[in-house]
């Protein structure tokens, strides 16, 4: 409902000569301004220019004006007074229907990094602050997290490299949030970060980053100097951990839970000293500009326990689809609640410690919470024949290909050497009946390959294993060596042996099903590629059709292949009926 106005706003402010991540800080800085009453509504048509000055007074911090503003000058003022005139009218309007919440703004406004609202909400409940407490936010880069603490009435310091967007969620929440202007793991030492001063601790540690093991000769830590290592993760928990006497609530990017070297050995000590209170696996497509999962892990050195929560809210209960990428949070409370242990739910199980060191120390939620999904799939094969796929069928690798002829003469000795072929990729695989002959051409060095066997045959199974994983398409039967068509860098090739008891028709049909989609996901690994191992795959079971149940297959693959035929057909008649009309040539 809000949102026209706040196009207005952002509008006059795309008149500046400036980009649109300062257009959205802006933006953000203005209604900061109106709503915390900073600009009076009767000013009316008040001088552009004493508008500047008087927004150039509001950002002054104790730290000096804030950098990011220093650009608001005489030749802005009047595109800066429209842009308050239509946030003066938003404060007005606002009397009858609220504006987002200040930590919402960042996400609604697109500043970049900015953390979806459900996000803030879990990680922040989580912590359950107790009154009185001063909580740290290391690496909250918007500051979202720390007015979300704020806006409940507790204290929070924001340490991050980078200040603006804190600062700004500084403005709004006056004498509640401290912003200090640091790396927390490599900066140096003051008395905010004195050890274990905090009561309370939220982070969202940045995804991928590494440190430079030299910089921590000139740290001075107990945490820190445990182990060299250039996981920002791994020395982010640890920073937490010497600066936090309470809770601990941390997202993490995945391999955390599962690498070995120094992950392992935080994970080891977490476990044994007993702080680790529950991992919580987050849906993908939450983050902005990036599709990797995340997971939340809440840590309390104050405890001392024998198990460990862990919560699947990678679930249809826990999410909801608004793209075809994207999810957002939903049953916030019942979430915050299951992860505390203060509910059950079907999507949550507690594991004790000694089993879970027995596993290696691993923490993927995923090995320990059988998803309903897994669990019906998991009843289907123990009711049924099983075999692996192993046993009845040949996995052919996907050989070198290029689209560059002419590099790939230099680098042959003969030009004899080189074919022509088609690649199979994700896009030819067909949502139904048999795959159509592909269009992107590509050469291959025969001195590399065995083209008899990497030549696609007849009802030849295309599987892809990274990226689009587990998509299936199937060769149609009419195929002939004179196609050469080849798998592409991202598949992989099941050629079903002549004895095998399952049809080949038949076992692409079961994996493309949802049970054998189902079946395929349970080996996907991977934090941010997605991947089927070959090893997986050889090892998966599946069903053993009956005959009767093996010729449903291959009818229904044969009349969604007829089905394809005459709709394909009914495309072109459709094209035909259209295109002499208005013809430039």
């Amino acid at each position: 409902m809000h949102y026209p106005m706040l196009n207005r706003i952002r509008d006059a402010l795309r008149l500046l000569p400036q980009t649109e991540e300062r257009i959205a800080m802006l933006t953000l800085l203005i209604l900061i301004w109106v709503r915390r009453g900073q600009v009076s509504l009767e000013l009316g048509n008040q001088l552009p220019m004493r508008l500047v000055e008087q927004l150039n007074d509001f950002v002054v911090t104790d730290d000096g004006l804030l950098d990011e503003f220093r650009w608001l000058a005489k030749e802005n003022a009047m595109f800066l007074a429209m842009a308050v005139d239509a946030a003066k009218e938003l404060a007005v309007q606002e009397t009858l229907v609220p504006l987002p919440a200040f930590y919402e703004l960042p996400e609604v406004l697109g500043v970049p990094l900015a953390l979806q609202s459900g996000v803030v909400r879990v990680l922040a409940e989580l912590l359950e602050p107790v009154e009185g407490q001063r909580l740290y936010a290391p690496w909250d880069q918007t500051g979202q997290l720390a007015a979300y603490l704020a806006e409940q009435g507790h204290r929070v310091l924001i340490e991050n490299p980078e200040s603006t967007g804190p600062s700004l969620m500084a403005l709004a929440y006056r004498h509640m949030i401290q912003v200090v202007r640091n790396n927390p793991i490599t900066g140096p030492r003051g008395p905010v970060r004195s050890e274990v001063s905090f009561g309370g601790a939220v982070s969202f540690l940045p995804m991928g980053m590494r440190i430079d093991p030299k910089q921590l000769d000139y740290i001075v830590s107990s945490e820190l100097m445990k182990e060299r290592t250039n996981s920002a993760a791994v020395l982010g928990i640890r920073q937490l951990l010497g600066s936090t006497q309470g809770r601990i609530v941390v997202a993490v990017q995945t391999n955390v839970l599962f690498s070995s070297g120094a992950e392992y050995n935080l994970r080891k000590e977490l476990l044994l000293r007993g702080w680790l209170k529950a991992v919580i696996a987050m849906p993908s497509g939450l983050l902005d500009r990036t599709g990797i999962s995340f997971a939340i892990l809440i840590i309390e050195r104050n405890r001392e326990a024998n198990t460990v929560r862990f919560v699947n809210a990678d679930s249809p209960h826990f999410k909801v689809a608004v793209g075809r990428t994207r999810n957002q949070m939903c049953n916030v409370e019942e979430l915050v609640r299951v992860a505390l242990g203060q509910a059950e739910h079907e999507e949550a199980t507690d594991v004790g410690v000694p089993d879970i060191l027995a596993n290696d120390a691993q923490l993927q939620v995923s090995r320990y919470v059988v998803p309903q999904e897994t669990q019906l799939m998991q009843r289907m094969l123990s009711r049924g024949l099983t075999v692996s796929l192993d046993d009845i069928a040949a996995f052919i690798r996907p050989v070198p290909l290029t689209s560059d002829k002419d590099k790939l003469m230099e680098a042959a000795e003969d030009w004899l050497d080189i074919t022509h072929a088609v690649e199979v990729v994700s896009a030819d695989l067909p949502e139904f009946g048999y795959l159509k002959h592909p269009s992107k051409e590509v050469y291959i060095d025969t001195t590399k390959a065995n083209l008899d066997q990497n030549f696609l045959r007849p009802h030849d199974i295309v599987l892809m294993t990274k990226g689009s994983t587990g998509k299936v398409g199937i060769a149609p039967g009419s195929l002939s060596p004179g196609d050469s068509i080849v798998a592409g860098q991202s598949a992989i090739v099941l050629r079903v042996f002549e004895n095998s008891p399952i049809d080949r028709r038949a076992l692409f049909m079961q994996l493309r099903s949802s049970f054998g989609q189902a079946l395929l996901r349970s080996i996907v690994s991977g934090a941010s590629l997605p991947l089927i191992q070959l090893k997986e795959l050889k090892r998966l079971k599946v069903l053993v059709p009956t005959q009767e149940e093996q010729a449903g297959a291959i009818h229904a693959l044969e009349e969604e292949a007829r089905l394809q035929e005459q709709i394909d057909a009914l495309r072109e008649q459709q094209a035909r009926a259209s295109n002499t009309l208005w013809r430039l040539n």
